[in-house]
């Protein structure tokens, strides 16, 4: 959600309509790449053969 607000308010200026759609995948794969970031690290060596 906080990736998604500014996208919202901010992309429209710009783009119009076209920029309200946007804001959605674009929200989408920010979120994404933040969650991976966050919790990529916290796997404990899954899948590893050592």
């Amino acid at each position: 959600m906080a990736v998604f607000s500014p996208l919202v308010l901010v992309l429209p200026k710009f783009y119009g309509l076209n920029g309200v759609w946007a804001s959605f995948p674009i929200s989408d794969f920010m979120a994404f790449g933040l969650a991976r970031g966050c919790c990529g690290g916290s796997t404990g060596g899954l899948g590893s053969e050592e």
